[in-house]
C-alpha cells in the first residue's frame, strides 16, 4: 500500500493482523509503538482499534486513561529511505511530520494471517 499525505496526518493508535515494513520514501513520519504485551493498558474496546485518540496530545487527560501512567512506549522518527518493521499485534501510532510519502509491505515469504480468526467486535 502506498501512503500520501500532508504534515500532521495522524493514524490514530491500532494494531495490524499482518506483520507489516513501513517504508519511508519522502518526508518523515514519528512512530509510537507499544509492544502486545501492553494491550491491557491501551484501552482496546473495539477491533484493533484504541480508545485513546492521540498518545502524544498534551492535553491527554491520564484521569481517563489511568492505566497509560506506566505504559513502555518506543519512539521512532523514519527518515527517508528508512524502513521499520512492525510485527503483527504491535501497537503503533503514526504522525507525519513533514509531506510524507510511506509504502506498506505485507506479502511476506511466511505469511501471518491472524486476521483470518480476529473477532471483529472487541
Amino acid at each position: 500500500m502506498i501512503w500520501i499525505g500532508p504534515a500532521g496526518t495522524l493514524t490514530s493508535l491500532h494494531h495490524d493482523l499482518t506483520d507489516n515494513l513501513l517504508v519511508q520514501l519522502v518526508g518523515r513520519k514519528r512512530v509510537i509503538m507499544a509492544s502486545p504485551a501492553e494491550t491491557g493498558k491501551l484501552y482496546n474496546n473495539v477491533a484493533v482499534f484504541s480508545d485513546i485518540p492521540d498518545l502524544t496530545d498534551p492535553g491527554l487527560d491520564l484521569s481517563v486513561y489511568p492505566k497509560l501512567a506506566d505504559i513502555r512506549l518506543l519512539d521512532v522518527t523514519l527518515e527517508p529511505g528508512e524502513g521499520l518493521f512492525l510485527p503483527v499485534g504491535w501497537w503503533h501510532q503514526v504522525v507525519a511530520l513533514d509531506f510524507s510519502v510511506s509504502m506498506t509491505y505485507t506479502n511476506f515469504v511466511w505469511p501471518v494471517a491472524a486476521y483470518e480468526t480476529y473477532p471483529t467486535r472487541g
